[in-house]
Protein backbone atom coordinates (compact mmCIF):
# COMPACT_ATOMS: atom_id res chain seq x y z
CA UNK A 1 0.00 0.00 0.00
CA UNK A 2 1.45 3.19 -0.79
CA UNK A 3 -0.37 6.81 -0.24
CA UNK A 4 -0.72 9.72 -2.44
CA UNK A 5 0.18 12.52 0.13
CA UNK A 6 0.29 10.33 3.10
CA UNK A 7 2.97 8.52 4.85
CA UNK A 8 1.74 4.66 5.78
CA UNK A 9 3.00 3.59 9.44
CA UNK A 10 2.17 0.66 11.40
CA UNK A 11 1.31 0.98 14.64
CA UNK A 12 0.54 -2.09 16.56
CA UNK A 13 0.03 -0.92 20.69
CA UNK A 14 -1.14 2.66 20.24
CA UNK A 15 -0.82 3.11 24.27
CA UNK A 16 1.53 1.97 26.87
CA UNK A 17 0.87 0.64 30.41
CA UNK A 18 3.37 3.11 32.13
CA UNK A 19 5.88 5.77 31.45
CA UNK A 20 9.23 6.91 32.30
CA UNK A 21 9.80 10.14 34.02
CA UNK A 22 13.56 12.23 33.39
CA UNK A 23 14.54 10.87 36.91
CA UNK A 24 14.00 7.40 35.88
CA UNK A 25 10.85 6.16 37.88
CA UNK A 26 8.12 4.70 36.07
CA UNK A 27 4.39 5.48 36.88
CA UNK A 28 1.52 3.74 35.76
CA UNK A 29 -0.93 6.58 34.05
CA UNK A 30 -4.55 6.20 31.74
CA UNK A 31 -4.36 7.15 28.77
CA UNK A 32 -7.74 9.18 29.20
CA UNK A 33 -5.65 11.80 31.43
CA UNK A 34 -1.80 11.43 29.78
CA UNK A 35 -2.61 10.51 26.45
CA UNK A 36 0.65 12.69 25.55
CA UNK A 37 2.75 10.76 28.03
CA UNK A 38 1.56 6.85 27.10
CA UNK A 39 0.86 6.93 23.14
CA UNK A 40 3.06 5.57 20.94
CA UNK A 41 3.89 8.39 18.83
CA UNK A 42 7.39 7.59 17.54
CA UNK A 43 6.85 4.92 14.61
CA UNK A 44 8.67 3.49 11.62
CA UNK A 45 7.84 4.30 8.34
CA UNK A 46 6.75 1.34 5.61
CA UNK A 47 5.78 3.59 2.52
CA UNK A 48 6.63 7.46 2.02
CA UNK A 49 4.45 9.11 -0.32
CA UNK A 50 4.41 9.41 -4.27
CA UNK A 51 4.07 13.22 -4.27
CA UNK A 52 6.93 13.11 -1.78
CA UNK A 53 10.80 14.34 -2.29
CA UNK A 54 12.29 15.02 0.94
CA UNK A 55 15.11 13.40 3.49
CA UNK A 56 12.43 10.86 4.76
CA UNK A 57 12.56 7.07 3.43
CA UNK A 58 11.62 3.63 4.36
CA UNK A 59 12.40 2.51 7.47
CA UNK A 60 13.27 5.97 9.05
CA UNK A 61 11.42 6.58 12.39
CA UNK A 62 9.12 9.33 12.79
CA UNK A 63 8.03 11.59 16.02
CA UNK A 64 4.01 12.38 15.29
CA UNK A 65 1.72 14.40 17.20
CA UNK A 66 -0.21 12.83 19.39
CA UNK A 67 -3.43 14.07 17.70
CA UNK A 68 -2.60 11.07 15.27
CA UNK A 69 -3.92 8.44 18.76
CA UNK A 70 -7.01 10.74 19.50
CA UNK A 71 -10.58 9.10 19.59
CA UNK A 72 -13.78 10.79 19.32
CA UNK A 73 -15.91 10.60 22.06
CA UNK A 74 -19.43 10.42 22.50
CA UNK A 75 -22.18 10.33 25.49
CA UNK A 76 -24.07 7.95 23.44
CA UNK A 77 -21.94 5.90 20.83
CA UNK A 78 -19.08 5.44 22.73
CA UNK A 79 -15.27 5.67 21.12
CA UNK A 80 -14.94 6.75 17.31
CA UNK A 81 -11.25 5.34 15.74
CA UNK A 82 -9.09 7.79 15.14
CA UNK A 83 -9.38 8.93 11.57
CA UNK A 84 -6.45 8.03 10.32
CA UNK A 85 -6.55 4.45 10.58
CA UNK A 86 -6.80 2.54 7.42
CA UNK A 87 -6.57 -1.02 8.30
CA UNK A 88 -7.36 -2.57 11.56
CA UNK A 89 -6.25 -5.81 11.16
CA UNK A 90 -2.93 -4.91 10.33
CA UNK A 91 -2.30 -1.28 12.70
CA UNK A 92 -2.00 0.60 9.64
CA UNK A 93 -2.49 4.45 9.20
CA UNK A 94 -1.93 7.10 7.28
CA UNK A 95 0.03 10.23 8.10
CA UNK A 96 -0.02 13.60 6.79
CA UNK A 97 2.93 15.82 6.74
CA UNK A 98 1.75 18.03 9.40
CA UNK A 99 1.55 15.43 12.05
CA UNK A 100 5.09 14.90 11.88
CA UNK A 101 7.40 16.65 14.64
CA UNK A 102 10.15 15.20 13.99
CA UNK A 103 12.63 11.91 12.20
CA UNK A 104 15.47 9.99 12.40
CA UNK A 105 16.88 7.62 10.05
CA UNK A 106 16.86 4.09 10.41
CA UNK A 107 21.09 3.94 10.21
CA UNK A 108 20.93 6.19 13.70
CA UNK A 109 22.09 9.60 15.10
CA UNK A 110 20.12 12.51 16.37
CA UNK A 111 16.63 13.92 16.08
CA UNK A 112 15.85 15.91 13.36
CA UNK A 113 12.95 18.75 13.17
CA UNK A 114 10.39 18.17 10.40
CA UNK A 115 9.25 20.97 8.45
CA UNK A 116 9.44 23.99 10.54
CA UNK A 117 8.94 22.26 13.91
CA UNK A 118 11.59 22.93 16.63
CA UNK A 119 11.81 20.94 20.18
CA UNK A 120 13.23 22.89 23.48
CA UNK A 121 13.89 22.21 26.79
CA UNK A 122 12.38 24.47 29.36
CA UNK A 123 14.68 27.20 30.95
CA UNK A 124 14.57 28.03 34.55
CA UNK A 125 16.32 30.60 36.18
CA UNK A 126 15.97 32.29 40.13
CA UNK A 127 13.57 34.92 40.68
CA UNK A 128 14.53 37.87 41.18
CA UNK A 129 13.63 39.42 44.90
CA UNK A 130 10.93 42.22 44.66
CA UNK A 131 12.42 45.52 46.23
CA UNK A 132 10.50 46.72 49.24
CA UNK A 133 10.61 48.04 52.53
CA UNK A 134 10.20 44.76 54.24
CA UNK A 135 13.09 41.91 53.79
CA UNK A 136 11.32 38.22 53.13
CA UNK A 137 13.55 35.23 52.71
CA UNK A 138 13.68 33.66 49.36
CA UNK A 139 14.22 29.90 48.98
CA UNK A 140 16.04 30.04 46.16
CA UNK A 141 14.22 28.32 44.25
CA UNK A 142 14.15 28.06 40.40
CA UNK A 143 10.80 29.15 37.81
CA UNK A 144 10.65 28.08 34.20
CA UNK A 145 10.38 31.54 32.21
CA UNK A 146 7.51 31.44 29.73
CA UNK A 147 9.30 32.74 26.82
CA UNK A 148 13.13 31.56 27.03
CA UNK A 149 13.65 28.19 25.48
CA UNK A 150 16.44 25.77 25.12
CA UNK A 151 17.05 24.52 21.93
CA UNK A 152 17.27 20.27 21.40
CA UNK A 153 16.16 19.42 18.26
CA UNK A 154 16.52 21.48 15.01
CA UNK A 155 15.44 21.41 11.38
CA UNK A 156 16.65 22.73 8.42
CA UNK A 157 15.48 25.62 7.78
CA UNK A 158 16.11 27.69 11.07
CA UNK A 159 19.89 26.37 11.12
CA UNK A 160 20.15 27.56 8.24
CA UNK A 161 19.23 31.04 9.84
CA UNK A 162 22.38 30.65 12.45
CA UNK A 163 20.40 28.66 15.54
CA UNK A 164 22.04 26.19 17.17
CA UNK A 165 21.79 22.72 19.47
CA UNK A 166 22.01 24.12 22.83
CA UNK A 167 20.99 28.03 22.14
CA UNK A 168 18.62 29.95 24.14
CA UNK A 169 15.71 31.58 21.85
CA UNK A 170 13.17 33.85 23.06
CA UNK A 171 9.69 32.98 21.61
CA UNK A 172 6.25 34.01 21.27
CA UNK A 173 4.77 32.95 25.21
CA UNK A 174 1.21 32.39 24.07
CA UNK A 175 2.31 28.90 21.14
CA UNK A 176 3.87 26.40 23.30
CA UNK A 177 3.21 22.91 23.53
CA UNK A 178 4.70 20.51 25.18
CA UNK A 179 5.61 16.77 23.95
CA UNK A 180 6.81 13.99 25.69
CA UNK A 181 10.08 12.36 23.21
CA UNK A 182 11.83 8.95 24.17
CA UNK A 183 10.33 9.90 28.02
CA UNK A 184 11.60 13.31 27.99
CA UNK A 185 9.59 16.54 28.38
CA UNK A 186 10.42 18.93 25.40
CA UNK A 187 8.54 22.06 24.42
CA UNK A 188 7.29 22.05 20.53
CA UNK A 189 7.70 25.72 18.52
CA UNK A 190 7.86 26.64 14.87
CA UNK A 191 10.50 28.52 13.07
CA UNK A 192 7.95 31.36 13.19
CA UNK A 193 7.73 31.62 17.09
CA UNK A 194 11.41 32.30 17.82
CA UNK A 195 11.76 35.77 18.33
CA UNK A 196 15.46 35.83 18.52
CA UNK A 197 18.16 34.38 20.22
CA UNK A 198 19.58 35.52 23.80
CA UNK A 199 23.49 36.41 24.11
Amino acid sequence: MKGLNHFIVSIPKKYKDTYVTESGLELYADRRWSLEKVGNTVVQVLEIPLNYDGPISTGDLLFLDIDTLARQKYVKGGELESQHLIDREKNLYKIDASLILAYKFKEGGEWLGFGENVLCDKVKEKKEPTSNLIILPTDNKEEVVKNKLKVAVLNNDIKEQGVCVGDVVYVKPTVIIDVWLENKLYTRVRNRDVLGIAI
